[in-house]
């Protein structure tokens, strides 16, 4: 099973209220979240539909973590990353 196949299926089975990625670059597995997400990658390059509210930032992790708070972005913990 590929990684897009086997995230899909923990998205569907886990149903997560909240979900994060780091490195989303053109976006296929951001766009298979059905919650609210963030993303962060200094290049994206997003070339699919994102059919949930999702914010993205454009910098390095590093950036963000160190000027943003994601427990605040999102209103609660991670459940998926």
């Amino acid at each position: 099973m590929d990684y897009l196949k086997a995230l899909d299926l923990l998205h569907d089975r886990l149903a997560p209220a909240s979900y994060v990625e780091i490195g989303c670059r053109e976006g296929r597995s951001l766009g298979l979240a059905r919650c609210p997400a963030v993303a962060i990658d200094p290049e994206f390059e997003i070339r699919v539909g994102l059919s949930s509210p999702t914010r993205l930032f454009c910098q390095t992790s590093d950036e963000f973590f160190a000027t943003r708070n994601l427990r605040e972005l999102l209103g609660g913990p991670v459940d998926l990353a």
